[in-house]
């Protein structure tokens, strides 16, 4: 896995966890690489990921006492609208790429009435499609490593 699928999933863990809402809920780093699906990931990348994404403004944690991971790590705004950006870019290629084949799942996803929920049925959508994933990381690094889109 690459650090840009690695911070979109720690990024993402994160949007899900507060259900889109920037909250003072916060969450331990090696908690979160489990509900990501990061179990594998080495302390190395955990620390080099979580301090990318704290240092672009995309999560906020308690770096006190000099600690180079955080006991605990929260979503900012920014990170949430970064998540929020990234899926409507995803939806809205699949809308236009769409050849028929997804429409009913296009429908149920647009149906949804709150984009948090949106954003959680296309992440499902997106993990049972594996073409899908490649398309993801590629607008998740873009747009993470691009502060400002």
């Amino acid at each position: 896995m690459n650090e840009d699928e690695i911070r979109f999933r720690f990024l993402y863990g994160l949007y899900q966890k507060n259900n889109g809402e920037q909250t003072s809920e916060r969450i331990d780093p090696h908690e979160l690489t489990k509900m990501a699906g990061l179990e594998g990931i080495e302390e190395s990348s955990l620390i080099r990921e979580v301090t990318y994404l704290n240092k672009e403004g995309l999560i906020g944690g308690d770096f006190a006492d000099g600690k180079i991971l955080p006991a605990y790590v929260s979503t900012t705004n920014w990170g949430n609208e970064t998540i929020e950006q990234i899926m409507s870019e995803m939806l809205s290629y699949l809308v236009q790429n769409d050849t028929g084949e997804v429409k009913d799942e296009l429908e149920k996803i647009q149906g949804e009435e709150s984009t948090s929920n949106q954003n959680l049925r296309l992440w499902e959508y997106i993990q049972r499609e594996p073409k899908l994933k490649e398309i993801i990381n590629e607008k998740a690094a873009r747009l993470i490593s691009d502060p400002g889109f």
